[in-house]
């Protein structure tokens, strides 16, 4: 009897053959995640946004988790190894969450559900690092979200493709 089972994997972009094998096996792509160095100088080529950041409570974890499509038990290991959980609302709304390295700096997961929310959750993180240069993104399948940070000023320093699969 055969076992299938659904799996997931992530290969670089630029690794054409791992792409052409996984594709060959029956896996499809699921989406692009693109890890961007953005510079605080671009911050203000960013609309303001009206969100207001303040910190991820541990109460309200899961709740984010499933609003951003996050991994149960995400955002609650990345307190357990001292990131910084940060959450971006308005009007009471749930717009923007971060986990926040100030020692990298960087964050991942970054996501936010309305791009008004990127400038006032980066602004937050930007105190965290006052004299850091750049700060690490992942914009994560959000094609939208990389574009905004890249015309604000932002490289890519690597793309992965995310697979998804039965083996």
């Amino acid at each position: 009897m055969r076992v299938f089972a659904s799996a997931g994997l992530n290969v670089k972009s630029s690794n054409h053959a791992a792409i052409a094998l996984y594709e060959r096996a029956g896996m499809r792509e699921k989406y692009l995640s693109r890890a961007l160095r953005f510079p605080w100088l671009g911050l203000g080529s960013l609309p303001a946004g009206d969100a207001v950041v303040g910190e991820l409570v541990a109460e309200r974890e899961a709740v984010a988790e499933r609003e951003f499509d996050l991994p149960k038990g995400q955002l609650a290991h990345a307190r357990r190894i001292g990131r910084l959980l940060c959450e971006a609302r308005s009007d009471s709304e749930l717009v923007g969450v971060a986990a926040f390295d100030p020692k990298f700096p960087g964050a991942f997961p970054f996501r936010v559900r309305r791009l008004d929310a990127v400038a006032p959750l980066l602004t937050c993180l930007r105190q965290q690092v006052p004299n850091d240069e750049v700060v690490h993104l992942v914009a994560e399948d959000d094609e939208a979200l990389a574009k905004r940070l890249l015309d604000a000023g932002a490289t890519v320093r690597d793309e992965i493709v995310h697979f998804q699969g039965t083996l």
